[in-house]
C-alpha cells in the first residue's frame, strides 16, 4: 500500500509508523497561485497524484 501523507499531519505520520510503513518516495505540492485552504491535520492520504 502506498500512502501520501502530508508532512504537517503528525497524527497521520504516527499512524504510518505504527503499522511499520516506510518512506518510499516524496512528492511536492506546488501552486501557481495562493495555496488552497485545506485542513491538512485532517488529511491522512491523497487519493491520486495524476489529477494534480
Amino acid at each position: 500500500m502506498y500512502l501520501d501523507v502530508p508532512e504537517t499531519n503528525k497524527k497521520a505520520d504516527a499512524l504510518a509508523k505504527r503499522y511499520k510503513m516506510k518512506p518510499m518516495f516524496e512528492t511536492a505540492r506546488m501552486y501557481t497561485k495562493t495555496p488552497p485552504e485545506v485542513a491538512l491535520h485532517r488529511v491522512f492520504g491523497v487519493t491520486t497524484f495524476e489529477l494534480g
